[in-house]
Formats: C-alpha cells, sequence, structure tokens
C-alpha cells in the first residue's frame, strides 16, 4: 500500500515515467519496421545484381561471337 500511497502523492512522476516508457516502446516498434523495410530493399537489390551479372555476361558472350 506504501507504494500506491507514493504514485498518489507524486502524479507527474508517474506520467513522465508511463510517457517515457510509451515512447519507448513505439520507438522500438518503429526501428524494428525501419529495419524490415530495408533489410528488404537490400535483398531486391542483391536480386538486381545477380541479374546484372546475367546481362553482363551474355554481352559478352555476344561481344566475343561478334569479334570473331
Amino acid at each position: 500500500m506504501d507504494l500506491l500511497t507514493k504514485i498518489g502523492e507524486n502524479p507527474e512522476n508517474v506520467t513522465f515515467a508511463t510517457l517515457f516508457v510509451g515512447l519507448l516502446v513505439w520507438v522500438m516498434r518503429a526501428n524494428t519496421d525501419r529495419e524490415n523495410r530495408y533489410m528488404q530493399i537490400i535483398s531486391d537489390l542483391t536480386d538486381s545484381l545477380k541479374s546484372l551479372d546475367l546481362i553482363e555476361k551474355t554481352v559478352n558472350e555476344i561481344k566475343s561471337k561478334i569479334e570473331r
């Protein structure tokens, strides 16, 4: 009961703590979402680079056939 009495006597500290924890949780979720988006972008770019390597090999083959 002593804890509840202290909370009742100092509501502004409880409000600050509640807002701080809420903001912390919100920021952590936002960071997780942003990180997932970045990981997806990196994955997409990696796939694009694989396609570029295939195109480069094809162009080099065509170039070597033309030079003959």
